[in-house]
């Protein structure tokens, strides 16, 4: 589990290389926020290397957002 709050990502174009939204979470006590500006601006990214993804973050990506 990360100690961070993260990210709903919502229709963020880069929540996929952020930290924020592909840490690992705990399903039982984790703090969500939502980041994204309307403006598409984020002063919280957090570019992450692809290693990091939870293997059902990177299966959403190879299958695209539904």
């Amino acid at each position: 589990m990360s100690d961070i709050t993260k990210c709903h990502g919502g229709v963020c174009q880069i929540r996929y290389n952020c930290w924020r939204y592909c840490a690992p979470s705990n399903p039982q006590w984790q703090a969500y926020s939502n980041f994204y500006k309307e403006n598409n601006q984020c002063t919280h990214y957090w570019p992450i290397e692809p290693i990091y993804v939870e293997p059902e973050v990177r299966k959403t990506q190879t299958q695209g957002i539904q």
